[in-house]
């Protein structure tokens, strides 16, 4: 078992990339949890993606007391770039993506190094996710809602097909849940800057259609922890629904290109299904948003599939009268 002793802990880097886009009221907090981590051999590439607020002197003032914090400046590219730019340049064999208003629990490089040396066919190593509010740090929520129900999937790929399924219905962590082998990048490739939300639900789909093994960590020394923000739910459904649809698109293109089998045909079946649901989902986040003439043109292409004559010329009626 690899311990946190001073010869592996030479051997073996982790590089955590933190993109960050005006961040610096709560940064700090960030790279802290880092500084408390018991697995001491890491990197921390902070990619500030064109802020005008303080972020730069926040995280200049970490770099400036420990040499493992690294800045870089690019001009504003959005999220996917900037994690892309990160593990351009991170020297570490193992990746961990943490955003700058999130956190760890301080055991989870130790615990998940530890895995991966368990289980060596290991390509990504993932926890569970906890969140929390700014006004309660100590918080630890299954969810961002008030039900508080445990939602994510304790799947590995020794159920290859089962996981691969339920990904394609929906996500299986956020994405400060996994530790990434740094070679997987080189093979699955980078983050799709097209997409603007999920982008990261659409790269484990990629990681799992071309068969990379996910392992699960179910320890809760080694929590992702989220921060919960907010905002304008009505917005950001509709934003969300649509990235959500666009990164569909890219697995569905994925799935086409694998050859027949019943694993094929399965993983199509989950990916299908969810699809229906979101273009269906979207009409109704327009309709309710008033946005009727974007609501008209995804009616006609969400219904026609479920051949819901009647429903869709009723529905088309009344959205034309609100024109």
């Amino acid at each position: 078992m690899i311990s946190n002793s001073a010869e592996k802990a030479e051997t073996i880097l982790i590089s955590v990339i933190v993109p960050a886009f005006n961040y610096g009221h709560l940064i700090s907090e960030t790279l802290n949890s880092l500084l408390q981590q018991t697995w001491k051999h890491w990197e921390c590439i902070v990619v500030d993606d064109g802020s005008k607020d303080n972020t730069e002197a926040i995280v200049k003032s970490f770099c400036d007391k420990d040499s493992r914090f690294i800045y870089h400046y690019q001009q504003n590219a959005g999220l996917s770039a900037a994690r892309n730019t990160g593990i351009s340049i991170a020297k570490g064999q193992f990746i961990q993506l943490l955003d700058a208003d999130d956190m760890l629990e301080k055991r989870k490089f130790e615990i998940q190094i530890s895995i991966f040396n368990s289980h060596p066919k290991a390509d990504i190593v993932y926890s569970e996710v906890r969140y929390f509010r700014t006004s309660v740090p100590n918080e630890r929520r299954h969810t961002m809602d008030d039900s508080d129900i445990p939602w994510m999937t304790q799947l590995s790929s020794d159920k290859h097909e089962e996981l691969s399924c339920k990904l394609m219905e929906m996500n299986l962590m956020a994405v400060n849940c996994p530790l990434i082998r740094a070679s997987l990048f080189n093979e699955i490739g980078s983050f799709d800057t097209n997409l603007k939300s999920v982008e990261d639900w659409e790269y484990w789909c990629r990681c799992a259609i071309a068969g990379k093994y996910f392992q699960f960590d179910p320890s809760p020394k080694s929590f992702a922890l989220v921060r919960l923000h907010d905002g304008s739910m009505s917005t950001n459904l509709i934003k969300m629904t649509q990235a959500s649809l666009l990164a569909r698109s890219n697995v569905k293109n994925l799935i086409d290109r694998l050859p027949e089998s019943n694993f094929k045909k399965k993983v199509s079946d989950s990916e299908r299904k969810v699809t229906n649901y979101l273009k269906k989902l979207l009409y109704q986040r327009y309709k309710d948003a008033g946005m009727h003439g974007f609501a008209l043109k995804q009616l006609w292409k969400a219904y026609p599939i479920s051949k819901e004559y009647k429903f869709l010329l009723k529905e088309t009626i009344e959205l034309i009268r609100k024109k």
